[in-house]
């Protein structure tokens, strides 16, 4: 490549060196190139012309460090508009059904609740806290959830509390908790089985789409301490965004559609 460059530059330099030489002494032969311009005249086109070039290659190579560098913009604001989240933080709460529809409007609702087991038999919940670490404000929607060892659906049910906030609005920095709905021995048999590969679905603010899968490991604690609670540890790991293929923003959508069925259905119920 060096060569090849050094090559080149070799040859104009050259040509533009060499041309008015070759002018000059075509005028001084004999009786002179015989031209209605005289030698001045041509050494003078030929500066226009290379001033010309000159002119035409600087707008070339500026046009071609703007296209890069509006490229370079490009991806920086892709990158920012990338969405990711990630586990930071979880605690455990009693949890009362009934105590809960009684309160609606003190009701976490804006959180995405998954069940584990039956609703009506819950007793405890588990809010995992996820943090947007991005400057974009987002959505995330819980999608599905597989142990890794055998692939088999963990067959986590989304619970239908007044409406159903299916989406976790996310400002930037900003957290956002899915909250487990269980028993202690629903809970324990779910999240000891082994890791799980979790997926969600993220949307930035203009609409674009992504899947983040990690490997989410839970482990209920056989100990509880003097006061009874429960203690439960969370690990994440191997976090990866893609963009989802056309089957699957097909499955969204129909999952998306699912929901909101869902949602007017127990709002009518409520009603």
């Amino acid at each position: 490549m060096r060569k090849r460059s050094f090559f080149f530059g070799a040859v104009i330099l050259i040509i533009v060196v060499a041309i008015p030489f070759i002018i000059n002494q075509m005028y001084l032969v004999d009786e002179g190139y015989v031209t209605v311009w005289d030698g001045a005249d041509v050494l003078a086109f030929y500066g226009a012309i290379l001033g010309a070039i000159g002119t035409v290659v600087l707008g070339v190579v500026a046009w071609k460090q703007n296209e890069r560098l509006l490229t370079l913009e490009e991806t920086k604001y892709n990158l920012e508009m990338r969405p990711f989240v990630i586990l930071t933080d979880w605690k455990v709460e009693t949890f009362s059904l009934s105590a809960l529809l009684s309160n609606l409007s003190q009701a976490r609702l804006t959180h995405c609740y998954l069940v584990v087991g039956e609703i009506q038999k819950a007793n405890l919940q588990v809010f995992v806290t996820f943090t947007n670490t991005t400057q974009s404000f987002l959505t995330v929607q819980y999608d599905k959830s597989e142990y890794i060892q055998n692939r088999t659906c963990t067959e986590w049910g989304r619970a239908c509390i007044s409406t159903l906030n299916s989406k976790l609005a996310i400002q930037p920095n900003g957290n956002a908790d899915i909250c487990f709905l269980g028993t202690r021995e629903t809970l324990y048999e779910t999240f000891n089985k082994g890791t799980i590969k979790m997926s969600l679905i993220l949307e930035n603010r203009i609409g674009n789409k992504y899947i983040e899968e990690f490997d989410f490991c839970g482990q209920v604690l056989d100990e509880r301490d003097i006061f009874g609670n429960v203690h439960i540890h969370f690990k994440a790991e191997n976090y990866i965004v893609r963009v989802p293929d056309k089957n699957e923003l097909i499955n969204v959508t129909k999952k998306e559609v699912s929901l909101n069925g869902q949602a007017e259905n127990a709002d009518a119920e409520q009603g």
